[in-house]
């Protein structure tokens, strides 16, 4: 099979990377490995292939190491349940989706109802969420659950259409790919890596809010333009040209074309955004300023590290290892879907 080339994007921003790349990419290995997220085989060479470390360190270059480490560790932990839940069964199974997320929600608000399975998803996400709290307030934290929330909703709804059958309009798909891209979650997690605190009346202000749908649009739009050979290759419907083909009639080759357009559209947007930004104080405008180093670091970055990462090239599924068995014992919750 030809590889496929996606169509060029317009995305002006400065390229960047953490020195300190190698260090977290090998943490992040061992991270994985000692909570069996990611165990052997297929799964593990894919996982190296990625290079997730390189992404995190593109899209926050300035941050500490140890908030880098936290952001990877949190980007490979949706990375890998987004496999599952769109590869394996538990992406057509709302039911299943919801046991989990409850789980993972129970952990993140420091519940142990309902009981919290010993798994490699919730022992991992457990470890993460102490180190978090040792580097954030209660009212980030608050902050960051609630955005956790809607991307969970987004994985409800996700498998809800594959369920059912449902395949979303275009007005429907765009605003929900705001929640099923995690964008919100790393966004939040920004304010740590460029260490900052910035007020709720600025995160909250209608340009700023506007500012990070944004580029959450930029970010999501251009991963469903690299991807789109992974998900048209196992049928799934929750991408950009495949919704826009689907509701116009066009070819897929003008919808890909079309989507590259409406990347650089949202990023001239963005940029007429930040001109037109309103002024707080100067504590707060210097705060606000590194915050959005956030944004413009994953609208570069996300490029940058999609050109040289094995996440998106032809590279099929094994007969083992392609999905590990993250959720528990029950293999037969992981299977992949057709296999």
């Amino acid at each position: 099979m030809n590889q496929f080339i996606p169509p060029p994007v317009y995305c002006p921003f400065p390229s960047e990377y953490h020195p300190a790349v190698d260090v977290v990419e090998r943490h992040s290995q061992e991270w994985v490995l000692r909570f069996r997220l990611v165990q052997a085989g297929g799964a593990f060479e894919r996982f190296r292939a990625a290079r997730f470390a390189w992404l995190n360190a593109r899209a926050a270059a300035r941050a500490e190491i140890a908030d880098l480490a936290l952001l990877t560790d949190w980007v490979v932990w949706i990375f890998l349940l987004d496999d599952h839940f769109d590869e394996g069964v538990f992406g057509r199974s709302p039911a299943r989706i919801e046991t989990w997320i409850a789980q993972y929600l129970a952990i993140l608000r420091g519940k142990n109802t309902p009981p919290i399975t010993n798994g490699p998803t919730t022992n991992s996400l457990r470890e993460w969420w102490s180190r978090v709290g040792e580097r954030s307030t209660a009212a980030w934290r608050e902050r960051f659950i609630s955005v956790a929330e809607d991307y969970f909703a987004g994985c409800r709804w996700e498998a809800q259409n594959r369920a059912t059958g449902h395949f979303p309009g275009l007005a429907e798909y765009v605003v929900m790919r705001r929640q099923t891209s995690a964008l919100r979650t790393v966004f939040t997690l920004g304010e740590l890596t460029e260490g900052v605190t910035l007020p709720a009346i600025v995160l909250g202000h209608p340009a700023i809010y506007e500012l990070a749908d944004v580029a959450n649009d930029a970010v999501a739009w251009f991963n469903d333009l690299v991807s789109f050979q992974k998900e048209i290759e196992r049928g799934d419907p929750h991408n950009w040209a495949c919704v826009f083909a689907r509701e116009t009639g066009c070819s897929t080759s003008a919808a890909l074309h079309c989507l590259a357009e409406a990347h650089n559209d949202r990023v001239r947007r963005y940029i007429a955004l930040e001109h037109a930004l309103p002024t707080f104080d100067a504590i707060t405008d210097r705060a606000l300023r590194r915050y959005l180093h956030t944004f413009r670091g994953w609208m570069r970055g996300n490029i940058d590290w999609a050109s040289d990462s094995g996440r998106y090239q032809n590279i099929p599924p094994t007969a083992a290892g392609y999905l590990d068995p993250i959720f528990g014992n029950d293999a037969s919750l992981d299977a992949p879907a057709n296999g």
